[in-house]
């Protein structure tokens, strides 16, 4: 009887020796699966920052685009503040 206690005991260590693995792998899994959600996220914020400063940068470029051809092409300048005069619209003609 001893030679199968013997036996069995060593088959008992390996068993549970995997499962204890198992268990670890496991963790390990759900631990880089948090890690990867949380690099996602980031990744989706800086998407839309990147997608911001390219609208901001455009927005930018074209005002500085349409100044240049301006004063170099036109040869337009911006007038001194005395003689800049702001104009109401009228309330006439069904227009606000």
């Amino acid at each position: 009887m001893r030679h199968d206690r013997a036996h069995y005991l060593p088959a008992a260590c390996r068993a549970g020796g995997r499962g204890h693995g198992r268990g670890r792998l496991q963790h390990k899994a759900r631990k880089l699966y948090v890690e990867l959600q949380k690099e996602q996220a980031t990744a989706k914020q800086l998407e839309i920052e990147w997608g911001q400063l390219q609208l901001e940068q455009g927005t930018w470029s074209t005002h500085a685009r349409i100044e240049r051809i301006a004063t170099r092409e036109l040869n337009l300048r911006l007038p001194v503040a005395g003689r800049i005069e702001v104009v109401q619209p009228s309330r006439e003609g069904g227009r606000p």
